[in-house]
Protein backbone atom coordinates (compact mmCIF):
# COMPACT_ATOMS: atom_id res chain seq x y z
CA UNK A 1 0.00 0.00 0.00
CA UNK A 2 2.89 2.62 0.81
CA UNK A 3 4.58 1.88 -2.30
CA UNK A 4 1.08 2.52 -4.47
CA UNK A 5 0.70 6.42 -2.74
CA UNK A 6 4.51 6.72 -3.23
CA UNK A 7 3.80 5.67 -6.98
CA UNK A 8 1.07 7.71 -7.54
CA UNK A 9 2.73 10.65 -5.85
CA UNK A 10 5.26 10.43 -8.36
CA UNK A 11 3.08 10.36 -11.10
CA UNK A 12 1.13 13.59 -9.81
CA UNK A 13 4.46 15.48 -9.21
CA UNK A 14 5.91 14.41 -13.07
CA UNK A 15 2.51 15.69 -14.39
CA UNK A 16 2.84 18.80 -12.27
CA UNK A 17 6.18 19.51 -13.39
CA UNK A 18 6.32 18.44 -16.81
CA UNK A 19 3.67 20.50 -17.80
CA UNK A 20 3.99 22.74 -21.35
CA UNK A 21 3.70 26.83 -20.80
CA UNK A 22 1.22 28.48 -22.06
CA UNK A 23 2.23 30.88 -25.28
CA UNK A 24 -0.70 33.16 -25.72
CA UNK A 25 -2.97 33.71 -22.38
CA UNK A 26 -5.19 35.76 -23.93
CA UNK A 27 -5.55 33.57 -26.50
CA UNK A 28 -6.26 30.27 -24.21
CA UNK A 29 -8.53 32.40 -22.40
CA UNK A 30 -10.57 33.46 -24.94
CA UNK A 31 -11.00 29.75 -26.25
CA UNK A 32 -12.08 28.91 -22.50
CA UNK A 33 -14.45 31.79 -22.53
CA UNK A 34 -16.14 30.72 -25.67
CA UNK A 35 -16.26 26.91 -24.99
CA UNK A 36 -18.35 27.86 -21.48
CA UNK A 37 -20.54 30.15 -23.75
CA UNK A 38 -20.97 26.65 -26.04
CA UNK A 39 -21.72 24.90 -23.32
CA UNK A 40 -24.45 27.29 -22.28
CA UNK A 41 -25.39 27.88 -25.42
CA UNK A 42 -29.12 25.76 -25.51
CA UNK A 43 -28.79 24.50 -21.78
CA UNK A 44 -29.65 28.12 -20.66
CA UNK A 45 -32.78 28.56 -23.68
CA UNK A 46 -36.42 28.51 -23.53
CA UNK A 47 -36.62 24.84 -24.56
CA UNK A 48 -34.51 23.23 -22.57
CA UNK A 49 -35.21 24.87 -19.65
CA UNK A 50 -38.72 24.78 -19.52
CA UNK A 51 -38.64 20.57 -20.36
CA UNK A 52 -36.59 20.49 -17.15
CA UNK A 53 -39.08 21.92 -14.95
CA UNK A 54 -41.53 19.38 -17.17
CA UNK A 55 -43.81 22.30 -17.67
CA UNK A 56 -42.68 22.60 -21.78
CA UNK A 57 -44.99 23.43 -24.54
CA UNK A 58 -42.52 22.12 -27.01
CA UNK A 59 -42.99 19.22 -28.59
CA UNK A 60 -40.13 15.89 -28.06
CA UNK A 61 -38.78 16.26 -31.09
CA UNK A 62 -38.01 19.90 -30.79
CA UNK A 63 -36.34 19.18 -27.28
CA UNK A 64 -34.69 16.46 -28.88
CA UNK A 65 -33.16 18.70 -31.91
CA UNK A 66 -31.84 21.14 -29.31
CA UNK A 67 -30.48 18.12 -27.13
CA UNK A 68 -28.65 17.07 -30.36
CA UNK A 69 -27.26 20.79 -30.97
CA UNK A 70 -25.73 21.04 -27.88
CA UNK A 71 -24.41 17.21 -27.53
CA UNK A 72 -22.37 18.08 -30.81
CA UNK A 73 -20.87 21.46 -29.57
CA UNK A 74 -20.49 19.14 -26.09
CA UNK A 75 -18.30 16.57 -28.13
CA UNK A 76 -16.19 19.33 -29.88
CA UNK A 77 -15.61 20.77 -26.79
CA UNK A 78 -14.76 17.39 -25.26
CA UNK A 79 -11.99 16.97 -27.94
CA UNK A 80 -10.58 20.60 -27.06
CA UNK A 81 -10.62 20.32 -23.29
CA UNK A 82 -8.61 16.65 -23.97
CA UNK A 83 -6.22 17.88 -25.85
CA UNK A 84 -5.14 21.22 -24.39
CA UNK A 85 -4.96 18.85 -21.38
CA UNK A 86 -2.46 16.63 -22.85
CA UNK A 87 -0.70 19.73 -24.33
CA UNK A 88 -0.59 21.81 -21.60
CA UNK A 89 -1.72 19.75 -18.36
CA UNK A 90 -4.78 21.30 -16.34
CA UNK A 91 -5.08 24.65 -16.75
CA UNK A 92 -6.26 26.56 -13.68
CA UNK A 93 -6.62 30.26 -12.51
CA UNK A 94 -3.20 30.11 -11.17
CA UNK A 95 -1.69 29.16 -14.47
CA UNK A 96 -3.92 31.95 -16.59
CA UNK A 97 -5.35 34.72 -15.49
CA UNK A 98 -8.51 35.78 -17.55
CA UNK A 99 -9.44 39.20 -17.21
CA UNK A 100 -13.14 39.51 -16.46
CA UNK A 101 -13.61 41.18 -19.76
CA UNK A 102 -12.90 38.56 -22.22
Amino acid sequence: MRNLIVYIFLLFSYGCFSQKSIPDKVEMCKMLKEMINGDRLYRKGDIIDTFAKKESNYSRKEIDSVWALQWEIDNRNTEKLIALTKEYGWINDERITCPSAI
